[in-house]
């Protein structure tokens, strides 16, 4: 439990900042033999410590790199598409978009492939996303841009065609039934509301 809370701490907090507290807490409870007390303050120290390596692998991402160029992505859907709400930019009304995480395993510019894991957020002006699952594989080229988003190392915008490269498993097709069930349920296409 207290290895998730120092990981939850990243999202509140610098790291610094939370190793540096477990590390005063480790001391002051080891100083007056509080044993409990020493064992969470390195079980804090450990969950800080292991969402900075990942935080640090984000940021140094090979996706990261190419943040503002156009490069093609291949990518597997982690979450499902949600349809983003419309705004508006001063008197121009923003066309609705489509919003999911997904794991980019591979990326293309000219004539170079790099092969990776890392998690994207994809928007996409497309229609046809509302349709896919999770675990489908999906390629399309667009444009990598910085994403204030913690648990992900960029946001990739696609207004072009997106190619489907596997179908969804059978799994993922009754589980997407199920979620759309409980979303005409709610009433609200919140699935979560039940």
């Amino acid at each position: 439990m207290a290895i998730w809370i120092g990981a939850l701490s990243q999202s509140w907090v610098s790291p610094w900042q939370s190793c540096a507290l477990a590390l005063v807490i480790a001391a002051a409870s080891t100083y007056r033999r509080k044993s409990a007390i020493t064992i969470l303050a390195f079980a804090l120290l450990l969950g800080g410590g292991v969402m900075s390596l990942r935080q640090w692998s984000l940021q140094n991402s090979p996706l990261t790199r190419h943040i503002g160029t156009a490069i093609s992505v291949q990518f597997q859907i982690s979450t499902d598409p949600v349809r983003t709400k419309s705004k508006f930019f001063g008197s121009n009304l923003v066309p609705t978009t489509y919003s999911f995480v997904a794991t980019a395993l591979s990326i293309r510019r000219a004539d170079e492939t790099i092969y990776l894991r890392t998690p994207i957020r994809v928007i996409a002006r497309s229609k046809e996303v509302s349709h896919f699952l999770p675990g489908q594989i999906i390629s399309a080229r667009g444009v990598v841009k910085r994403s204030k988003e913690a648990r992900v190392a960029g946001a990739f915008v696609t207004n072009g065609e997106i190619h489907v490269v596997t179908a969804p498993s059978r799994w993922a097709r009754t589980l997407g039934s199920i979620r759309d069930g409980l979303r005409a349920a709610s009433g609200k296409d919140d699935a979560g509301a039940l």
